[in-house]
This record gives structure tokens, sequence and C-alpha cells, in this order.
């Protein structure tokens, strides 16, 4: 987020990392059955960053904010 160059080498690994990330999600909505994982995986990616992101930037606890919207989209999705 702070690297503002796309070529710049740290974003590559940003790039490996937030792909596992979201390859795991996938994985995980796939072995639950959920319909559109990929999507789901994204979502719940955009929401772990979002998250990640808000609570260094206030430097305070989200409140179970951000376990709240993944809960949200995994009941959406018919996650048990």
């Amino acid at each position: 987020m702070e690297l503002k160059d796309p070529g710049h080498p740290a974003n590559a690994v940003a790039r490996r990392f937030k792909q596992g990330l979201t390859d795991f999600f996938a994985a995980e909505a796939r072995a639950a059955g959920v319909a559109d994982p990929d999507t789901l995986a994204a979502q719940l990616t955009v929401v772990f960053d979002g998250a990640s992101d808000c609570a260094v930037v206030r430097a305070e606890p989200l409140a179970g904010l951000g376990v709240r919207t993944a809960t949200a989209l995994l009941d959406a999705a018919g996650v048990p």
C-alpha cells in the first residue's frame, strides 16, 4: 500500500502473499462446497486487507468488525 511503484520488488512479494491468501480462501471455500469459491475468496481477501489497513491506520482495535463482515460473507455464500 505504501509503495506507489508497481514495479518495485516489494510489490511482487506483497502480490504473492495476497495471492496465496486468496488461494487459501478459495480452497477452503471449495472444500465447504461454496458455489462461487473464487468470488468469496476475493471478497474475504478484501475484508482481510481492509481490516488490516484500518487497524494499522487507526491504531485501535476494530471491535470485531472484520469478523462480523467475514461472517456475513460466509453466511451469504451458504457456508455452514
